[in-house]
């Protein structure tokens, strides 16, 4: 079974990490020197897993084994001791020891270490991670213990039941083909095979992505058998089976694969087919140049074999200058590649030239199934050149095709040619027989059938669905012309509703400037009527201020023609009460709000007047503190008389003549948000046993009267002096203009 295939499909398609450790280029005396007793176990864990990965990537010399070797145990010691290390870190530790262990032949002691880790993955019940490890530690105890490849099957077949027990079907399904690609590894092909078998019976009619995985290794492993109506049967069903989604790295797998049977079929032309898409995909996905050109090397083949020998030149050539060549294997790639063209056209020496420097730059490092070919190609080219002797140590090495039936058999017809021609002619029967039995067994009339059934009943499946896909197109077509059918008649129709809308839009913008104008206008009118009314207003308190002026200077006529005291004294009272009134009157038309009079302003100005009235001078001085208070002018009124009649008593009555003193007028607001009028003086006040509610003059009826038809409350206290006080809700407006 070919290594090549089965590494190049694990490495490509797993992503997990099996195979490498990266490991920083530290300088080990570094690591050393930071290391000290009291440092935590996981950081002196580090310190010693990057010591033992330094010396176990250069381990070519003794002593770097024998470090490695001592840092593995320290780590493994540490790891089995300590309690504060993560288990993570402690699989880790014990997989990359069991690698190292096994590659320098201490078997016992890497399968120990893999088991430790199996244990830990056990214990976590991470399914996935204890399959991953199982991988790593077979395909690291084969590379180097061949001959003792049964001692791997246990663990093989615990990682298919691990696999099994997955709950995705999709993780089920990738897990068991990659168990059954490191069965093939091992050479248990069978068992590979059908586990393959297993997952396809059960999950064929799931849309999981690497089912076709299964299906190819199938293929492939017929392939190796011989078994061509069988590979191509399997390879066909999985190129159904792709997924939309799959990568270009994998779909190259199975192109190249499909390629390689076509080509083992003697389809020349179908396998140049899927050769050119293999190379396609893989310079998609930056493949290494070495696959590039091997399947470029098989198209060149095909090509010589077509007799175009010219084209198949060409075909390398463009392909060299496409891409730069990077390593000795490549060129001895490119080497052996134009070799099959000059031998095609027979430049034989230039042939053999390039066939001789293309072995010289082969490394024991480079794949075993590559070099193998390159010596069956110039051992090929001797026996064609019929330089026999020169084919003979080439054929001897290449005895290692026992398990590609196909290729074992090319082997055997070039043996026959070389011992029949140096006479051998007993060997040469027994090489012939070999050949024909294979030849036979690999191209028998039934497998011809078969294989020209399954080709035209691929081709049927591909051109129905072609026919299919032309039908959908078709059927998409009808859709989008019916679906643009639909939004012309839609967009038409939304057009006309467009046009209504901006009708009947204009048609209320229009409505609507009509109806602005008209409201303009209204308004308008209204604030015309509101200036007049405003006006007339003003008129009104204007010509009543005027007629109570009027009414005062009759008055003051009047008193000059009365000698009575009493009445002359009634004459000024009612001559005063007037002016406040009249004074209200002159505040409210001046004012712009004329429904509002302003305290500070109009008390100053009552003071003012009977100031001037009784000719105090400065015998009486007046205090004022007043707050910013605004009234509605139905309290303002009686507020204004209050005012009037309480200053006007305390100028007449409570100071003898010719005595200072001093009046005070407080305007301000209580905690209920009441206004509080208060006028006091410091004059000789009224007797103690006096009662106010039984006092009947004119201003005390006048003030009680006043109160009330504020809704307030009137107090006077003779404590000291005389003190008024009127407490009130205030009003801000009595009444609403109507418009």
């Amino acid at each position: 079974m070919s290594k090549l295939i089965c590494l190049f499909s694990l490495l490509l398609l797993s992503s997990l990490g099996l195979f490498a450790q990266q490991v920083p280029d530290l300088k080990p005396d570094n690591l050393r020197a930071s290391l000290h007793d009291r440092m935590p176990d996981l950081d002196r864990f580090d310190i010693y897993f990057k010591l033992a990965s330094f010396y176990s990537k250069n381990a070519s010399a003794k002593s770097a084994t024998d470090s490695a070797s001592f840092y593995y145990a320290t780590l493994l010691k540490l790891a089995q001791s300590s309690t504060n290390i993560p288990s993570k870190n402690k699989i880790t530790v014990f997989r990359v020891a069991g690698v190292f262990y096994l590659n320098h032949g201490e078997k016992n002691k890497g399968i120990q270490n893999f088991k430790d880790a199996f244990s830990l993955q056990r214990a976590a019940r991470n399914a996935e991670e204890e399959i991953n490890t199982i991988s790593e530690f077979v395909l690291a105890f084969i590379a180097n213990f061949p001959h003792q490849k049964d001692e791997v099957k246990p663990f093989l077949y615990r990682a298919r039941e691990l696999s099994k027990q997955l709950k995705s079907i999709e993780k089920e399904v990738y897990y068991r083909y990659f168990v059954s690609q490191t069965f093939n590894y091992c050479d248990f092909v069978s068992e590979g095979e059908a586990d393959c078998q297993e997952v396809i019976r059960k999950y064929k009619n799931k849309n999981t992505p690497f089912l076709v995985d299964c299906y190819f290794l199938i293929a492939r492993t017929q392939r190796y058998w011989g078994n061509l109506n069988k590979a191509l049967f399997y390879a066909l069903e999985g190129m159904q089976t792709i997924q939309p989604e799959t990568s270009a790295a994998r779909k190259s797998i199975y192109t190249g694969e499909l390629g390689q049977i076509y080509q083992d079929l003697g389809l020349k032309e179908k396998s140049i087919e899927y050769y050119r898409k293999t190379i396609q995909l893989r310079e998609q996905y930056h493949v290494p140049l070495k696959y590039i050109f091997r399947t470029a090397g098989f198209i060149v083949q095909q090509l010589i074999q077509l007799k175009k020998p010219n084209e198949a030149l060409r075909e390398i050539t463009v392909l060299e200058k496409r891409h730069q060549i990077r390593s000795q294997f490549d060129e001895a790639t490119i080497l052996q590649i134009k070799a099959y063209c000059y031998a095609a056209v027979g430049k034989n020496e230039k042939a053999e030239q390039y066939y001789l420097k293309m072995l010289s730059l082969f490394t024991k490092d480079d794949e075993f199934e590559l070099v193998c070919l390159g010596k069956y190609d110039i051992a090929n080219f001797y026996v064609h050149t019929q330089q026999f002797k020169k084919a003979v140590p080439f054929l001897k090495e290449l005895s290692v095709y026992h398990d590609n039936l196909n290729r074992l058999k090319d082997v055997l017809l070039l043996e026959f040619k070389v011992d029949s021609a140096a006479g051998n002619y007993t060997v040469a029967i027994q090489k012939l027989h070999q050949f024909m039995a294979l030849k036979d067994s690999i191209f028998n009339e039934n497998k011809s059938k078969q294989i020209e059934e399954l080709q035209i009943q691929y081709d049927t499946q591909q051109k129905i669905q072609a026919i299919n896909l032309l039908k959908r197109d078709n059927l998409i077509q009808q859709n989008s012309i019916k679906n643009a059918t639909i939004v012309r008649n839609l967009t038409f129709l939304a057009l006309a509703i467009l046009i209504l809308f901006l009708l009947l839009l204009y048609y209320s913008f229009r409505q609507k400037q009509k109806n602005n104008l008209e409201i303009s206008k209204k308004n308008s009118d209204l604030h015309q009527l509101v200036t007049e009314k405003e006006l007339l207003i003003k008129e009104v308190h204007h010509r009543v201020k005027n007629n109570l002026q009027i009414v005062m200077g009759l008055l003051r006529t009047q008193s000059s023609y009365i000698d009575n005291k009493k009445a002359l004294n009634a004459i000024r009272n009612s001559e005063n009460r007037m002016h406040s009134i009249a004074l209200i009157h002159q505040k409210l038309y001046q004012s712009e709000a004329m429904v509002l009079i302003n305290l500070p302003s109009y008390i100053n100005d009552v003071i003012s007047y009977l100031k001037d009235s009784y000719q105090v001078g400065t015998q009486i001085n007046f205090y004022k503190e007043i707050g910013n208070y605004n009234v509605d002018v139905s309290q303002a009124v009686p507020l204004g008389l209050i005012i009037n009649e309480a200053i006007a008593n305390a100028i007449k009555y409570a100071f003898d003549e010719g005595q200072h003193g001093d009046i005070h007028i407080c305007v301000n607001e209580n905690d209920e948000e009441q206004l509080v009028l208060r006028i006091s003086d410091n004059g000789k006040g009224i007797s103690p046993n006096m009662d106010f509610n039984t006092v009947n003059s004119m201003g005390m009826n006048l003030m009680r009267g006043l109160s009330k038809q504020l809704g307030g409350k009137l107090t006077i206290d003779s404590t000291q002096g005389v003190a008024i006080c009127v407490i009130f809700k205030r009003r801000i407006f009595s009444f609403m203009v109507e418009g």
